[in-house]
């Protein structure tokens, strides 16, 4: 009989997730408070980076990630699947109850262990490049000179080819990760339930379609984001293009534009566009995430509902 029932739809779990978004957004903006404000405790041990002798203690923003944010994160499924069922988003679960604080701890590290293989190439060059940067610039090694032949020679002495072969590898870095988060993404909305339902290609398959098209969500403030940015720089990165690097002086009037874009990041007259980029994050990012997260426990609880 399994056939006669309805095939479960994206279309349809985004809107119902649009209904329940729009329909309790007083509870959302509660909801919301709780996770930024969960969020904002896990990242205060970085203030000690601004004491002089106490910054080595700003690590313990890694064990307070883990000790509050995951299981935050685990709880807010619970509430997603709370509201989809016509009960509250804004329920005492957030932050107590449901189930034990161990367990929802050990399932939250049980997904991040599962995740470490997928940013372990973007971790590993990240912590390169740090070290790298750090270093003070010796003559013939990591000087802008030097650094700069180097990637010139990987692009075949075309400055626009470095840029391209740049962006093809951080963008082969973040895929992977992207991968990863989409793979695993039903994990914790399955957990809300009382036995595991998402298995096999059929189901992961549906899980990771209904995290990529949640990701679309984002696309307004990435949209805005790039907009500002070609406002602040598009005129300096066209010249760019102008400039061979073959000699030294083109070399050197390539550093000079670096210079140029960071003085243009720090110009007052920027100014208005930070600030637009920061309202844009507060009114379209921040609520995308509810929405996607809404999104996500919507087609995974269809799994429930129509399989």
């Amino acid at each position: 009989m399994n056939s006669l029932r309805p095939t479960p739809s994206l279309g349809q779990a985004l809107k119902k997730a649009c209904s329940m978004f729009a329909s309790h957004f007083g509870q959302v903006l509660l909801f919301l408070l709780v996770q930024i404000t969960i969020r904002l405790a896990a990242l205060a041990p970085l203030i000690l980076l601004l004491i002089p002798g106490y910054e080595v203690w700003a690590l313990l923003v890694i064990p307070g990630f883990v000790l509050l944010v995951i299981p935050a994160r685990q709880r807010a499924a619970y509430a997603y699947r709370s509201l989809l069922h016509g009960k509250d988003l804004f329920i005492p679960e957030l932050g107590v109850g449901w189930r034990p604080y161990p367990v929802i701890l050990c399932k939250g590290l049980r997904t991040g262990v599962c995740l470490l293989p997928w940013f372990a190439p973007l971790l590993g060059v990240a912590i390169w490049l740090a070290i790298f940067l750090s270093a003070k610039g010796v003559q013939g090694q990591n000087d802008f000179f030097t650094v700069f032949s180097q990637l010139l020679a990987f692009g075949g002495g075309n400055i626009m080819r470095v840029v391209l072969y740049i962006g093809l590898i951080v963008a082969g870095l973040l895929l992977m990760p992207v991968i990863g988060c989409a793979f695993h993404s039903g994990a914790r909305h399955d957990f809300t339930q009382d036995r595991r339902k998402i298995r096999g290609l059929k189901h992961r398959g549906r899980a990771v379609g209904a995290w990529l098209a949640g990701a679309l969500l984002y696309l307004p403030y990435i949209v805005l984001v790039g907009i500002m940015l070609w406002g602040m720089f598009g005129g300096i990165l066209k010249g760019i293009g102008l400039v061979g690097g073959n000699t030294e002086e083109e070399t050197a009037a390539l550093q000079q534009t670096a210079t140029e874009v960071a003085n243009q990041a720090a110009a007052s007259g920027n100014g208005w566009r930070y600030w637009v980029m920061a309202a844009g994050f507060v009114l379209l990012a921040i609520p995308a995430t509810v929405l996607k997260g809404l999104f996500s426990a919507a087609a995974d609880d269809s799994l429930w509902e129509n399989d």
